[in-house]
């Protein structure tokens, strides 16, 4: 299955799930319903901890009148449950804030979605596959919404 099928699939599913609309996986039986309102998950053992460089390609920008184009975002993801995000480069380099709560999901080995709410009035939501080092995104506020790709990095 190619990554970006596989991205889609694992992104749907997680929407599904999110929506409580999500009750049977093919042939697997019943998949076990569960209120998602912990930030700080056991599942989140990908991303909770870490610093995470995110190169976006193509798609999301920080804000809607940016034009398109390459851009690095930085974002920490604080054991207790904060994310702190950072514009290394591009239009709005230098812009960083610090966010209440993030979660992130184990969707499948090795493949994580992350989504948080920022004081903006912004949602990000990305699913990062550490096997290949890529990732797709979804940015969305009240007047705009953007799909964008890229790589990402772990930070040491």
């Amino acid at each position: 299955m190619n990554t970006k099928l596989a991205s889609a699939i694992a992104l749907i599913g997680l929407a599904a799930l999110m929506h409580g609309s999500l009750t049977l996986a093919a042939s697997a039986g019943p998949v076990e319903r569960r209120e998602v309102r912990n930030p700080v998950r056991e599942s989140d053992e990908g991303v909770r901890g870490r610093t995470i460089r995110w190169r976006w390609v193509d798609g999301v920008r920080h804000t809607s009148d940016e034009a398109d184009g390459e851009f690095t975002h930085e974002h920490t993801f604080h054991e207790d449950g904060r994310v702190t995000w950072r514009v290394l480069s591009g239009p709005a380099q230098g812009h960083s804030g610090t966010e209440r709560e993030y979660t992130a999901v184990r969707v499948a080995d090795g493949v994580y979605a992350v989504s948080y709410f920022a004081a903006s009035g912004h949602t990000l939501t990305v699913v990062l596959n550490f096997h290949e080092w890529r990732m797709v995104g979804f940015a969305s506020g009240a007047e705009v919404w953007r799909q964008g790709s890229g790589r990402f990095a772990l930070v040491e």
